[in-house]
């Protein structure tokens, strides 16, 4: 829908500055001008040719609305934010605008009203594959995943492409479907061998699996274009995990910790590299700090009972059981520590025998699921609960 469709080369923009110089009061010929400047990326120019229509007409909504759309490309998402809020209610509900406001707010993660005004968007009238994406961005990090894979799927149908189909492909694994989401990023990875939800997707398959090397390559993949991005980084931990390259799995842990502060579930899997890596102290102070920030998440209990039950502090660790069993009773971490009280007894020489190749145990007994295995199943699945980083903002005015 974009307003300056068509030529927006240098040379026709000066043409039309041209013919500006004889008609400046010209407003529509000064909104083209500025229309194509940001067509063509030349944001600077365009913001200085709406201020000058604002000049002329402060209140002229279009330019408003339109040097608003230039704070979305030049990422100024909380001032295109207020510029469209001060347009006149009845301007704010015209589908277009309720459709930029929220791509402000998705911006700002401001996820229940950003999707509030999408969907107004949608209601008044906007049939737009675009807008059905951004409300799954919000619904996935709301954590209504299963309605965020019914908006992607739309998308998608109504315009296929390799970056809603990769998106899908997340979807369809943070909601549990991890076989699937494989088959579907497999396809896409085809065609576009780096997209990044399609590696991910394809790595945490490479973990399911214990395709280890396979993993890696496609979370390395990912992890070059989005080096900071949370769920990556706690899928590089688990590989390096995997590998027994355990110091290296604790510093990327933590840097996945503090892109996710405040999820348990981090916390815990960094706790258990910690463990593995036979550094009980650092092991207990993570616990600790996750049992802080969520105090009813009983694999933060279970964990903690594992590292007291290591270091041989028994009773301590028969308290933790106790509290994580009231939690969560299959919890592999009330597993583990029950495990080493009953082999070892609290024999501090005994339990550290069990550091080298702690991961590959089953703590359930034969035939059980190894430590590892629980543990990246339980990191995929927190994962799951922060949404998909945000793609760059496309070039287009409403």
């Amino acid at each position: 829908m974009n307003t300056a469709a068509g030529d927006n080369s240098p040379e026709r923009i000066q043409r039309l500055l041209g013919f500006l110089e004889v008609d400046p009061g010209n407003i529509t010929l000064r909104i083209t001008i500025a229309d194509l400047q940001h067509a063509s990326g030349d944001f600077g120019a365009a913001e200085t040719s709406f201020r000058m229509i604002l000049d002329i007409q402060p209140g002229h909504a279009i330019a408003r609305s339109r040097m608003a759309g230039v704070y979305l490309s030049q990422h100024r998402f909380d001032e295109a934010e207020a510029v469209l809020r001060g347009l006149e209610a009845a301007v704010q509900q015209v589908p277009a605008i309720s459709h930029n406001i929220g791509l402000a707010l998705v911006y700002q993660n401001k996820w229940p009203e950003a999707l509030q005004a999408l969907e107004a968007a949608a209601a008044a009238g906007l049939d737009d594959d675009e807008n059905l994406t951004y409300q799954a961005y919000c619904l996935h990090h709301l954590g209504r995943t299963e309605e965020a894979l019914v908006k992607a799927t739309a998308a998608l149908e109504r315009s296929p492409g390799d970056r809603v189909e990769g998106y899908v492909s997340l979807l369809q694994m943070d909601a549990g479907d991890l076989k699937t989401a494989s088959r579907t990023a497999a396809r896409v990875l085809e065609r576009d061998p780096q997209n990044v939800n399609a590696n991910t997707v394809r790595g945490w398959w490479g973990l399911e699996t214990q395709e280890i090397d396979d993993a890696e390559e496609c979370i390395d993949r990912a992890l070059a274009q989005e080096p900071n991005s949370p769920r990556l980084l706690l899928g590089k931990g688990l590989v390096q995990m995997y590998k027994q390259e355990l110091p290296q799995s604790v510093a990327t842990l933590e840097r996945a910790v503090q892109g996710m502060p405040n999820s348990p579930g981090a916390w815990v899997t960094l706790g258990w590299a910690q463990i593995a890596a036979g550094d009980l102290p650092g092991a207990e102070k993570t616990f600790r700090d996750a049992i802080e920030i969520e105090r009813s998440f009983g694999e933060t209990h279970g964990g903690l009972a594992s590292v007291l039950a290591l270091a041989g502090r028994g009773d301590e660790a028969r308290e933790s059981i106790r509290k994580a069993r009231g939690l969560d009773k299959e919890g592999f971490g009330v597993v583990f520590a029950m495990t080493v009280l009953l082999a070892n007894a609290g024999k501090q020489d005994a339990a550290t025998k069990l550091f080298g190749n702690m991961l590959l145990r089953s703590p359930g007994g034969k035939g059980g699921m190894k430590l590892i295995e629980a543990v990246q199943i339980f990191s995929r699945r927190q994962g799951a609960r922060k949404g998909p980083a945000l793609p760059a903002l496309p070039r287009r005015q409403r």
